[in-house]
């Protein structure tokens, strides 16, 4: 997924939350232009919609998981654009697996490390185990082999 089809999701769904107060923005003005010629609006054009839309709303909370999965130069133009959207009524929640450098121009921001409890993890693929038939079919009568599983797939995860 590109930035310009993450900020194009965005739009549609605050389209979708305030349609009714779409009718009367000049949002649907310029979308109905883009309509008309078939042409998708460039990423400055979307920022300008998005920041629009944005400001009919007391509070607007964009949530991004797993923000480390995108390639580099498409995560450095997301926050890119994530930093021209923000204003005292954009809140921010990014997830990431690893830990990456957080761009200028934003402030205030809080950084949260969430590590997963090895015994909870233990519990969780013991019970994805014993809900799969034909998975815990084969490590009936071999207890060892199933210890040997549930702790690699433990230490493999990391914390995830």
């Amino acid at each position: 997924m590109s930035a310009l089809q993450f900020l194009e999701a965005l739009f549609k769904q605050l389209i979708r939350l305030g349609w009714h107060i779409l009718k009367e923005s000049k949002s649907l003005d310029a979308l109905g232009d883009y309509k008309t010629k078939g042409k998708r609006p460039k990423s400055e054009q979307l920022l300008t919609l998005l920041k629009d839309e944005i400001n009919t709303y007391s509070t607007v909370i964009i949530a991004v998981d797993a923000l480390d999965e995108l390639p580099r130069n498409i995560r450095g133009q997301l926050l890119a654009d994530f930093r021209n959207l923000s204003g005292s009524n954009v809140r921010l929640i990014m997830t990431s697996r690893k830990p990456f450098n957080i761009p200028d121009g934003f402030t205030n921001y809080k950084c949260l490390e969430i590590v997963a409890d090895p015994g909870s993890m233990r519990r969780y693929v013991e019970e994805r185990i014993s809900k799969n038939t034909d998975l815990s079919g084969l490590l009936v009568n071999h207890q060892g082999l199933r210890d040997e599983l549930i702790d690699k797939v433990v230490q493999k995860a990391d914390g995830m």
